[in-house]
């Protein structure tokens, strides 16, 4: 398959991975400060009109354990596997829907806990798998099933860096916050569709 046909089948998935890894290169995972300026959540600028910046942290990411490319490369694997479930079997509008509404929902519930810099796609990746998980419970013959034993150490991972055993530096409240946003996805459209 060429690269011009993924586009056409996953076009929002692989636009949200390829968008991800050029800001990351463009801010060297958030080292060139004068990139960066444009990108992060800033409450003041947002209210100015600069409301990019809604979104725009989903796609900063940052070295993780001593790895420069680690926050990116994780995000990116989760973001690639749920992300092309929900594209195929529900529609990049609807993935481009609960991209951008989970993104700016658990970026500014984020931005209300942490006084320093956050970005990176993960409350996003947490949306996907919270709406994935539901749903297949929801609706059993959903075809873009996730293993529960996936999804449970996923879950497990949230809540084990929530109570800080993985240090600091993480954005749990975009990750709990996504998830949520991920589950009422679910539960609304299980309640139109009547399952």
């Amino acid at each position: 398959m060429t690269i011009k046909q993924s586009f056409r089948r996953l076009p929002v998935t692989l636009s949200l991975i390829t968008l991800s890894c050029l800001v990351s290169v463009i801010t060297w995972f958030g080292e060139l400060h004068t990139p960066l300026s444009w990108l992060y959540y800033n409450h003041e600028l947002i209210i100015s009109g600069q409301i990019w910046r809604l979104i725009t942290p989903i796609f900063l990411h940052f070295p993780a354990v001593g790895i420069i490319f680690a926050h990116l490369a994780f995000n990116m694997i989760w973001l690639y596997q749920f992300g092309e479930l929900i594209e195929r079997y529900d529609s990049p509008r609807f993935l481009l829907l609960l991209v951008i509404v989970s993104g700016v929902i658990s970026n500014t519930a984020q931005a209300q806990l942490t006084n320093g810099l956050f970005g990176g796609m993960s409350g996003v990746v947490y949306a996907l798998l919270g709406y994935l998980f539901v749903i297949q419970k929801l609706n059993p013959a959903y075809p873009g099933r996730i293993p529960n034993n996936l999804a449970y150490f996923l879950i497990g991972f949230m809540l084990l860096a929530a109570l800080g055993v993985f240090g600091q530096g993480i954005a749990n409240t975009a990750h709990i916050v996504g998830f949520l946003v991920g589950i009422a996805f679910a539960v609304i459209k299980g309640r139109r569709r009547g399952f």
